[in-house]
């Protein structure tokens, strides 16, 4: 979304996404993305094997079927 206050923010900081700012682990943005989508496990794999392995784990888990609004569903 265009007005979103974190797309706005990681443009003002001229970066790709959330996971390459130095201010992540204690951003308050990204509270409700945190705790709702357990975003720092994502972030700490892309620390483990860079941003572009991770993009391809997440192209292959799709591929063999994995759907997120099903796996928040279960979380829940």
């Amino acid at each position: 979304m265009p007005t979103c206050e974190v797309r706005t923010c990681c443009k003002g900081k001229d970066l790709r996404n959330c996971y390459s700012c130095e201010d992540f682990t204690k951003c308050k943005k990204l509270e409700y993305q945190k705790e709702t989508y357990k975003i720092q496990e994502s972030y700490e794999r892309i620390k483990q094997i860079g941003y572009e392995n991770w993009l391809k784990e997440q192209e292959e888990k799709a591929k063999e079927g994995f759907d997120n609004i099903h796996f928040l569903e279960r979380k829940a």
